[in-house]
């Protein structure tokens, strides 16, 4: 087993006797005081007779000698000092001589609703032992409350196993029960908080512990070092698997679960111990080595303005920082996490509702006045200059969650200008290409505005145009929205704009779009830039002016 901390040195496998022969039962974790924590089912069947118990750590840990999991003659002995049966479940063993143990848990009471969690134990199906992986879910309402945790299979023999906090780098509870021992869907586990109400002489054992022990320590001193943790990893072998990052800690946060991958980077959910909140983890792909410096100077311009921002409409900015793996470097974004759908599932959620039309209305003036906020953000350059406004560059339904209260959040802004930095060679082509419906060289084909399209392009204008196809697409559901994923790049832009017009103008009046939003369509899709609407302020006006005329309650004017 790869060894990522020091909870590896503290594993117990415990066998009670059945006649003649130990069986695996469970696992346990070495304590301070050579003590073994498990649970009570675990060893409930030997009373107070002697149990069988061997350390994973099998060099070192039993007086230095050297054993096979199945030599018997290297079995320590322990008794049951406490046992708590359900509904606490857990008991407390001490070692009848002496093992030398080097290394011993440090348990800690933390943990919250999305932390990953790591395990290793003995189960039925790996008799030398096999690691595994959940996420916790929270805490139920029993009493005492267990922590109930998903995506990991835990099977026979893996009770007793330590649940290591890869937020917090300590025990936080053992292994109690599976959901279902033939999937993944989890299980539940003792929580270290209740463990400690129970065995008080517990925690002076670990005030010893946690004032003696140096290589706990230092692990945990080392996880403020990125470059230590990422030691080993490369691009490539992140780009072909991007799980193997689950678990590790970059600066405060925690990368807890892959969420996908898209043309610019790849995408986690993580906890920022920093904020103290769940956080959306990006790292960019791999830039061209010699445009680094380039890359670095335009993010650091943007972040600066979209950190300066508060807007309910925008994603919220924490922190990037320079990612280095064995073979490239990068950057790696710390953005508000915000759950809920795409614009287009969401559009076709509420499309049979009685007041669809007035939710679409109200989320595309949200969305107008966010792109507004951030068209007109002022902020200090890193040359100490004030400079006004954040550009997009790649409005388009994927870049739009909708909130489960339906208020939309706009994302990925400055990802155009990192696009066309990107290194060819470190990232696979198939992400690069135009045909499907991500981010391409210079944004999103459907999505440009003509001068975006043709000269690459990118300003307020260029912004306003994508925003008014992402408005046709949610006003018009049904039509040449998702058509233009048809259309070949190189297909001359004015084709597109001639069908859209077409649609939009020569349509009847049975979807109830009235003639106000049509003029503000053809006026945010207008070709020619020069007779474009040049500001988002004009599209909240007449935005506004549509909902008056449909008699539409609008809520507060959020800014």
């Amino acid at each position: 087993m790869h060894h990522i901390h020091p909870l590896e040195s503290c594993l117990a496998r415990i066998l009670v006797k059945d006649t003649d022969q130990p069986l695996p039962s469970g696992t346990g974790v070495a304590l301070h005081g050579e003590r073994v924590l498990t649970c009570a089912h675990v060893v409930k069947e030997a009373g107070f007779n002697p149990i069988n118990v061997i350390s994973q750590n099998q060099a070192g840990w039993l007086n230095g000698s050297t054993l096979e999991f199945q030599d018997q003659a290297g079995w320590l002995t322990a008794i049951t000092e406490q046992l708590l049966p359900d509904p606490f479940d857990f008991a407390l063993l001490r070692l009848q001589s002496n093992s030398n143990a080097s290394q011993w848990a440090y348990l800690d009471v933390d943990i919250v609703p999305g932390d990953s969690l790591y395990a290793f134990g003995y189960p039925d199906d790996f008799s030398n032992g096999a690691p595994v992986t959940f996420l916790c879910e929270g805490l139920t309402g029993d009493n005492p409350p267990l922590i109930k945790f998903k995506s990991g299979q835990a099977r026979p023999g893996l009770s007793g196993s330590p649940l290591l906090n890869m937020r917090t780098g300590k025990v936080c509870g053992i292994v109690k029960f599976t959901r279902d021992r033939s999937t993944d869907i989890g299980g539940g586990g003792i929580s270290t908080a209740t463990v400690l109400s129970k065995f008080l002489n517990l925690k002076k054992l670990q005030q010893g512990f946690i004032a003696s022990d140096s290589a706990w320590n230092d692990i945990l001193e080392n996880a403020q070092d990125s470059s230590k943790l990422f030691n080993g990893l490369s691009f490539k072998k992140l780009i072909v698997s991007p799980s193997s990052l689950v678990g590790y800690q970059f600066g405060s946060c925690t990368l807890q679960e892959f969420i996908g991958s898209g043309g610019s980077g790849l995408v986690y959910r993580g906890w920022n111990s920093k904020f103290n909140k769940t956080v959306c983890a990006k790292i960019l792909y791999p830039l061209k080595t010699d445009e680094a410096d380039r890359v670095s100077k335009i993010i650091q311009r943007s972040f600066k303005g979209l950190h300066s921002l508060d807007n309910l409409f925008l994603i919220k900015m924490f922190d990037f920082e320079r990612l280095d793996l064995t073979d490239q470097s990068s950057f790696l974004f710390l953005m508000e996490y915000v759950d809920g759908k795409s614009l287009n599932d969401w559009n076709s959620q509420i499309s049979q509702d009685g007041d669809a039309f007035a939710k679409r209305l109200k989320l595309a003036l949200n969305l107008a006045l966010g792109l507004k906020a951030a068209h007109e953000c002022k902020y200090i350059d890193d040359v100490g200059i004030e400079q006004t406004g954040i550009l997009h560059g790649d409005i388009k339904p994927t870049n739009i969650i909708v909130r489960p209260d339906g208020l939309p959040c706009l994302i990925d802004f400055m990802m155009v200008d990192i696009h066309r930095l990107l290194d060819p060679k470190v990232v696979p082509s198939y992400l690069l290409k135009q045909s499907t419906p991500t981010t391409a060289a210079l944004g999103t084909p459907g999505f440009m505005a003509p001068e975006q399209e043709s000269q690459g392009i990118i300003t307020v204008k260029s912004d306003i145009y994508s925003l008014g196809i992402t408005f046709f697409g949610l006003f018009f559901p049904d039509s040449d929205l998702y058509e233009l994923y048809e259309f070949p790049a190189s297909e001359p832009n004015n084709n597109i704009q001639t069908k859209l017009t077409q649609k939009i103008f020569n349509q009847s009046n049975n979807q109830d779009p009235n003639i106000l939003l049509k003029k503000l369509l053809k006026s945010m899709l207008a070709r020619n830039s020069a007779v474009r609407l040049s500001s988002v302020q004009q599209v909240v006006e007449e935005l506004t002016e549509v909902a008056q005329a449909a008699r539409i309650k609008l809520p507060r004017v959020f800014s």
